[in-house]
């Protein structure tokens, strides 16, 4: 009778061992179909990211975009750019190291991504080593040096974003043309073969003493903020290398060339916004000139110029403002600045690639 009953406690262990690796095989299969559900819907999806080709064919090496050759990304769940919305990082399969390298100013992104649901994405290309901190958790990017202990006319500081948001899944190439998030200055110079010609090497710097320069960008909002002031190391100037701007001076589309003898990025919102009082600096042999321009008008991915007669007696200069390099208008400003304010000519259609 004991017996009996232990061949019985021995068999129902036995029937319960088989049970228990029965369910195993039917939930591993149940787990392998899962995961090829899912895999069936995940799709490559390939982004060209490349600056436009106008810049590709631009002779001059100031703002040409050419040392902007390392590119970040970071891809979250749609929405992640409405007003008070979570951003949320997704990390998809297969997804390339970082950063990419832009060759020829552009760069192809292959990832894997669900199907049927929204994404936004975000692209930013710099130059390896360039002042700025790419926080792809957060998707901001920030000035890391606040605009000081950096060097003036530095080509090296470019850089350019894009977002696409809303992204569903197709099997087609993606397009993504990049923007400066800059707004670039520049003071122009229509006097400075004078101090060339004696010989005389120059440095300029610029200087914003008033905290209203953006310092951090973000990148799914487009939102700059965080003013900082702003002055620049001084180095030698664009001009002595022969970078030259030409400037519309007048809505019949009248044009003139300035040696640039000053240009700088800062970052910039999508709007115009003003800087209260703009210093250009310029040193030459044992004297300086100061030039002094107040409310300078500045946006992102337009150009400011400042040109005129900057170093000679009775120095007149002018402000224009242009897109860098799209359909828009540049912001000038003439020196000296008459005694009611700049004159700006935005509105008016004097496009032009820098």
């Amino acid at each position: 009778m004991v017996m009996k009953i232990q061949t019985e406690l021995k068999m129902n262990k036995i029937f319960k061992f088989m049970a228990l690796a029965s369910l195993a095989v039917v939930c591993s299969c149940q787990k392998e179909a899962t995961e090829v559900a899912a895999d069936s819907d995940v799709q490559d999806v390939t982004f060209t990211v490349e600056l436009p080709g106008v810049l590709q064919t631009k002779a001059e090496n100031l703002g040409n975009g050419k040392t902007a050759t390392k590119l970040y990304y970071a891809i979250y769940k749609g929405g992640s750019n409405e007003e008070g919305a979570q951003v949320v990082r997704v990390e998809p399969k297969n997804t390339p190291a970082q950063p990419l390298t832009l060759n020829d100013l552009k760069a192809e992104v292959t990832f894997q991504l669900v199907k049927n649901y929204k994404y936004d994405i975000v692209f930013w290309a710099q130059a390896e080593g360039a002042p700025y901190k790419f926080d792809q958790d957060k998707a901001t990017v920030t000035v890391t040096d606040a605009y000081t202990d950096a060097d003036a006319n530095d080509e090296t500081r470019d850089a350019f974003f894009a977002m696409v948001d809303d992204y569903v899944v197709t099997s087609e190439k993606k397009s993504v043309p990049l923007y400066r998030p800059f707004a670039q200055i520049n003071f122009c110079s229509d006097d400075y073969k004078n101090v060339a010609d004696l010989g005389l090497s120059m440095t300029s710097t610029i200087e914003v003493t008033e905290a209203s320069v953006p310092s951090v960008l973000n990148l799914l909002t487009g939102v700059a903020d965080t003013p900082v002031a702003v002055k620049f190391n001084a180095t030698t100037v664009p001009a002595a290398a022969g970078e030259t701007v030409e400037v519309t001076l007048d809505d019949k589309g009248t044009k003139k060339t300035y040696d640039n003898v000053a240009m700088n990025y800062i970052l910039a919102g999508s709007q115009s916004a003003n800087i209260t009082a703009l210093k250009g600096t310029f040193n030459y042999n044992n004297d300086k000139v100061v030039v002094d321009v107040p409310n300078v008008p500045y946006r992102r991915n337009y150009r400011t110029n400042i040109f005129g007669s900057l170093f000679t007696d009775n120095a007149v200069f002018q402000i224009e403002i242009k897109p860098v390099p799209y359909d828009h208008v540049d912001l000038n400003i003439k020196y000296p600045v008459e005694s009611e304010g700049s004159e700006d000519s935005e509105g008016e259609d004097n496009s032009e690639t820098i």
